[in-house]
């Protein structure tokens, strides 16, 4: 991930249904063929955490919250719960494409590179690292405790660590 680009982007972050619409691409668009509820949801987790460290600014337009097994988009769970152990169609949040105005392209950047280096990993892979001590998750919810927000500035210093 050390390569990852830096391109100018938009302070407020996009709908995070859109943001996992540009995962779900991005995953077909690298020929994984089968990605379940959990290991999208880390995807989208950790792009969001990538971009605030590459771009200065969000992915996403709301919170992420600790929730006892792990960080959550509540938005995006909602979303894919139904699908259980399944595997998510590419097209389930086509219905959030909307032309804005609004220049993407690093929101789109990000989340390639997001997915050539762990689109290749499980749900429960991506899980374990993003519950490991001194996670921005395990921060915030031990010490703030069960659907705390964690805050954008705390997912942007870890992101950075692993930049280095």
């Amino acid at each position: 991930m050390n390569e990852m680009s830096q391109t100018a982007t938009s302070a407020a972050g996009i709908d995070p249904r859109l943001a996992g619409h540009y995962v779900l691409a991005a995953c077909k668009q690298a020929n994984i063929s089968k990605v379940r509820p959990l290991k999208f949801l880390k995807l989208v987790y950790i792009a969001h955490g990538y971009h605030l460290a590459l771009e200065g600014s969000p992915l996403i337009n709301v919170p992420v919250e600790a929730w006892k097994y792990g960080p959550v988009i509540k938005e995006l769970y909602l979303a894919v719960k139904k699908f259980g152990g399944k595997t998510i169609p590419f097209d389930l949040l086509a219905g959030y494409v909307r032309e804005d105005g609004q220049d993407h392209s690093s929101y789109k950047q990000v989340i390639s590179e997001v997915i050539a280096s762990y689109g290749k990993y499980d749900g429960l892979v991506l899980s374990a690292a993003t519950h490991r001590e001194g996670t921005p998750w395990s921060i915030v919810y031990n010490r703030d405790g069960l659907d705390a927000p964690i805050g954008n500035d705390i997912l942007k210093e870890y992101y950075k660590t692993l930049l280095d």
